[in-house]
């Protein structure tokens, strides 16, 4: 039992003597290199967002794409996301942007209008280019390569009523209780001439809708 004491202390000694007589480092300067070095001029639109923290999404889509798929490990994602006919993270985050954007553009009253279409702080940004700029800064230059106007847009307002005070209107679905190939139409126009007798102080709109291919088209007759 001394003789490991013993030995403990001459180790500690050791130790302690070799710490004392390595030479201590003196602080770090900063070098005036780095100092004098301009940050990187990306584009807005890659400064908006912290890549570290977009990047760790783009693993979990991959992850569930694969599973979708039965794909490998080692497939490319942007295969991936072909096959599975589903836009890269990234894509669908502009998208999101500018959807926003153009919904916000046709409400004057938003309070979230100023800050995005009359933003204040382009310069101060400019000047700090590290700084992740706001949603005004972010897709300025996608509404640009989109073609977007603000004199091109129409305005809309809110209803100052919301929805769920407004009265439910009433549906009569007489005419849809009998289907059509095994009904005479005999008995449709019997049907509605009796319910243009009930309505008869009511205005009649007729209206109708067809669609072809990629063509829609739509009517509305008002017979006052």
């Amino acid at each position: 039992m001394e003789r490991t004491r013993t030995h403990n202390l001459a180790v500690g000694s050791v130790c302690k003597l070799r710490a004392e007589t390595l030479p201590t480092q003196p602080p770090r300067q900063p070098h005036s290199h780095r100092a004098n070095q301009q940050p990187s001029r990306q584009p807005h639109s890659h400064r908006a967002n912290r890549g570290s923290y977009l990047r760790m999404l783009d693993p979990t889509q991959n992850h569930a794409l694969r599973l979708c798929l039965g794909a490998y490990r080692t497939s490319p994602a942007s295969s991936i996301c072909v096959e599975t006919n589903e836009p890269p993270l990234y894509f669908r985050r502009k998208k999101l942007s500018l959807q926003y954007c153009l919904k916000l553009s046709c409400n004057y009253n938003n309070p979230a209008y100023a800050t995005v279409f009359n933003s204040k702080f382009h310069s101060v940004f400019e000047r700090k280019p590290t700084q992740l700029p706001p949603l005004a800064i972010h897709v300025s230059g996608d509404l640009q390569a989109i073609g977007f106007k603000k004199s091109d847009v129409i305005t809309s307002s809110i209803a100052t009523t919301p929805p769920w005070l407004l009265t439910r209107p009433a549906v009569n679905f007489t005419l849809h209780c009998s289907d059509k190939s095994n009904t005479p139409p005999e008995i449709f126009k019997h049907h509605f001439h009796e319910l243009c007798h009930e309505f008869k102080n009511y205005y009649r709109i007729f209206t109708d809708g067809f669609k072809e291919g990629i063509r829609v088209a739509a009517a509305v007759v008002l017979n006052e």
